[in-house]
């Protein structure tokens, strides 16, 4: 069965506000979204990347060790929002897959947004284990290793 066309809105008269139904989404809209979204995230993920392995060099030069845990709480919550804004694009492009094949429609932005959206999880994905392993690895660094004294050696 056929779903009837909605009527167009009717503007009202007083402040010009559109009446009737709300618009609908289109299918190809949430393939499209998940498709930009992935995409900008794919982009961005790389110069994270660096920063990560900049950080991990120069960690005592850059950051200052007070300051320590304020950056990896920074830096945590950006690489999570990173990590889980791609898995979002990937939700958007399999409700965009799902619509498409619904309305009998071309699922081309769902499926490329899926695959890019697949990708960027697996970077974001690294770039958050990177950033908990740089951590790691610059509080094993800050620990204070007590130097024992034998002078009977």
């Amino acid at each position: 069965m056929a779903r009837q066309p909605s009527p167009p809105p009717v503007p009202d008269d007083a402040d010009g506000i559109l009446l009737g139904p709300p618009p609908t989404t289109a299918p190809g809209d949430w393939g499209l979204a998940a498709l930009a979204t992935a995409g900008i995230l794919l982009v961005a993920g790389f110069p994270g990347l660096l920063v990560i392995m900049v950080l991990a060099m120069n960690w005592n030069q850059l950051i200052n060790a007070s300051d320590t845990d304020l950056t990896a709480t920074i830096g945590y919550a950006g690489y999570t929002c990173g990590f889980l804004t791609a898995l979002l694009s990937v939700v958007m492009a399999v409700r965009g897959l799902f619509g498409a094949a619904r309305a009998k429609r071309s699922s081309a932005w769902a499926v490329s947004g899926g695959l890019i959206g697949l990708i960027a999880v697996i970077v974001w994905g690294i770039a958050l284990f990177s950033w908990h392993k740089c951590i790691e690895d610059v509080h094993a660094r800050q620990r204070f290793q007590p130097v024992i004294v034998q002078p009977w050696r």
